[in-house]
Formats: C-alpha cells, structure tokens, sequence
C-alpha cells in the first residue's frame, strides 16, 4: 500500500476538488491512498511547518516566503450560523452592526484576522466574544445550546430539514479566496508528486 502524504484543511465545500482529484489518482494507482484532516489555519500552518504534511488547504492571503501555492477556482462565503428561534433569524441577510451587541462564537483564527476588524468597523476588544471553536461543528453545537451566533462559512453545517439552526449571509458579501499550499522546496514522495500534478490537470480543464 502507498501512501499520498496527508493534507490538512479547513472545513469547506471546497474539499470536493481535491476529493475530485484524489479520486482520479485512485483510479490509475489504485494502491494509493490519501489521508485528510481538518483543522484551523493555525493548525494546518505548523504541521506543515514541522513536516507532518505536504499539503494544506488555506484561506486567505499566503506567506510566500515560507510556502508554494496554486489558487483553487472557488470562494467560500461567510455569515452568521443561530437557532431559528433567535431575535435575528427572520432577518434575510444579517449586516455587521445587526451583531454588535450579540455574543460571538468565531473561529480561533478570527481573532487575529485584519478582516473581522475591517467589517465591523471597531477592534475585536469591542466585540462580545462568548466563545472560539476550531472546528464548526464544536462551534455548532455552542450555537444550538444558546451561547451565541457563530460567524462561519456557509455550507458546512446542514440546516436543512428539521435542524434548528439557520444560517444568513452577511452583508456586505465577505468571501474567503482558497489555495492549495506545501512548503518551498519540499520533497514529495511519488504519489504526492503525482496527485499536485492531477490539481494542476485538473484546475486547467
């Protein structure tokens, strides 16, 4: 059995491409096998850093004194996950100033991004932090206990159905961009060589 080295990413519909291509270097070498983790930036960042991985899926702007990249067709967009019975629920889209005096649930890497200061405005020692998750179904569940409104990605958490959670986008339209990231001049074995070369097949289709 051989392995592809394993790739760590945040939680995003976009994981169906490199499933998309992971499944294709299955089926001309049926023997590799691939290895996916979820986990934050932050996460992702020092594994890589510290060679656990080749690959890591970011959002965002990259250090490209550290990392190579190659920029993945697709953007996430971000608002804000509650119960159907809170006082925001039957608004359509939810604004920045709709959240100021709310209790946040933000991801850990939030904290630390220029861009939540830019979209309310004000620094992130003015916002009501209730809580951080790295993982949103964690941050999920803190929102269907009552503890506040997670500020998220759409499409991870199912909301359909019988779910007593909702999820509004914001407004203004705050989208995440996503890279394919590996170190500068990392090694890579034969089957993670192979499955960059199908991302960049792919991508060019």
């Amino acid at each position: 059995m051989n392995w592809a080295s394993s790739c760590l990413s945040g939680e995003t519909d976009g994981i169906r491409l490199l499933a998309k291509v992971a499944r294709k270097v299955q089926c001309q070498y049926p023997q590799v096998h691939f290895h996916i983790v979820s986990g934050d930036r932050v996460t992702v960042a020092e594994d890589m850093d510290k060679g656990l991985i080749d690959f890591g899926l970011l959002f965002g702007e990259i250090d490209v004194s550290k990392y190579e990249y190659m920029r993945i067709p697709y953007k996430d967009s971000f608002g804000v996950l509650m119960r159907r019975d809170s006082p925001l629920a039957g608004k359509k889209i939810i604004k920045p100033e709709d959240l100021l005096d709310k209790p946040l649930i933000l991801s850990r890497q939030m904290i630390y991004d220029s861009d939540l200061t830019a979209l309310f405005h004000c620094s992130v020692d003015k916002l009501n932090i209730a809580a951080t998750y790295n993982l949103l179904f964690n941050g999920s569940l803190m929102v269907d206990e009552g503890m506040g409104y997670a500020i998220c990605l759409d499409k991870i958490i199912n909301v359909s159905g019988e779910s007593s959670l909702c999820f509004r986008p914001l407004e203004p339209r705050t989208e995440a961009s996503m890279n394919l990231v590996w170190k500068k001049y990392q090694v890579f074995t034969k089957a993670s060589h192979k499955f960059l070369l199908m991302c960049r097949e792919v991508l060019e289709q």
